[in-house]
């Protein structure tokens, strides 16, 4: 077999490990010429097209000739982190994080795929979690919207720093982890919860992340929860919810928004609460209820409906 045969052999076999890691119906391909050799050509592809034949020869056809090649599942599922260290990356996988893909697209330097959830999420809410994760692991923050593109491996990397006379086209994204099963780590919940809050917190209640807008028809005064139900309720989940976070108590300041939150959004979702009840229990307990008054009150019960 041919150097061109086993090269592309490796390209399909790095693509399919790329397409079982990240399993969606489609994938978003781009392809971006280095330089002024041209325009961007955006294209989505049943998710089989990836590691075809024609679709490999063609993707390290114009690789050869300068062109960057991108892509990700069509999903929201699934969060990059660009441009990560080996230190970084070490610390992604001791916070628990656990990887689902892990490409080596320049000498240590990687993209880290991690698999959020099992169902998809509004565009708002993953581009939150790029931000938070690309924040906290020092990744690129410029590449942090929802459907942002990573680097094809088994492809060179075209940047022209990394040409050299070497004459081999830069160096080859590598596949250094693919999970066929991929992981949803434990630790993504907080974080996730804190992206949800946020992209409501930054969408406007005319065109909520969520669907349609939620009423805002809230009021405390309706609820039966006397002062002691609500202090007895609160500390309970807020002790539960500070132990699965890792949050040391009391809360302190700037994690008290987010606590409220994940108090209200699992007491709604786990046991039924209903919107007057949660914000009784806000308006009885929250610190920062006495800072921002009702709205606050009214914002974060319907971020977590």
């Amino acid at each position: 077999m041919s150097a061109m045969n086993l090269g592309a052999t490796k390209t399909r076999d790095d693509l399919i490990k790329l397409q079982f890691a990240l399993p969606a119906d489609e994938w978003i391909i781009q392809i971006v010429p280095e330089g002024d050799q041209g325009r961007p050509i955006r294209d989505i592809i049943p998710s089989r097209k990836l590691f075809s034949t024609e679709q490999v020869s063609w993707f390290r056809y114009i690789n050869t000739k300068g062109h960057h090649i991108y892509g990700r599942p069509n999903s929201t599922r699934f969060i990059l982190i660009d441009d990560v260290t080996k230190d970084a990356l070490s610390q992604i996988k001791q916070d628990g994080l656990t990887p689902t893909v892990v490409i080596e697209t320049s000498p240590d330097n990687f993209q880290v795929w991690i698999t959020a959830s099992s169902n998809e999420w509004p565009e708002q809410v993953s581009t939150e979690l790029g931000r938070l994760l690309a924040s906290k692991y020092g990744g690129d923050p410029g590449s942090t919207d929802a459907l942002h593109l990573g680097r094809l491996p088994g492809l060179r990397n075209k940047k022209p720093k990394y040409q050299t006379n070497s004459g081999d086209g830069g160096p080859l994204a590598k596949i250094k982890t693919a999970r066929t099963v991929p992981i949803i780590p434990d630790t993504i919940n907080g974080l996730l919860d804190k992206a949800r809050y946020l992209a409501e917190q930054r969408t406007p209640a005319s065109s909520s992340a969520f669907g349609p807008c939620v009423p805002t028809d809230i009021d405390p005064s309706r609820s039966p929860m006397t002062p002691d139900e609500s202090q007895e309720i609160y500390k309970a989940e807020l002790q539960y919810q500070a132990k699965r976070r890792g949050w040391p108590l009391p809360i302190r300041k700037g994690l008290r928004s987010q606590a409220d939150y994940a108090v209200v959004y699992s007491l709604k979702n786990q046991y039924g609460y209903g919107p007057d009840d949660l914000a009784a229990l806000l308006q009885y307990e929250s610190e920062k209820v006495a800072e921002r008054g009702m709205d606050y009150v009214i914002g974060t019960v319907n971020a977590a409906l």
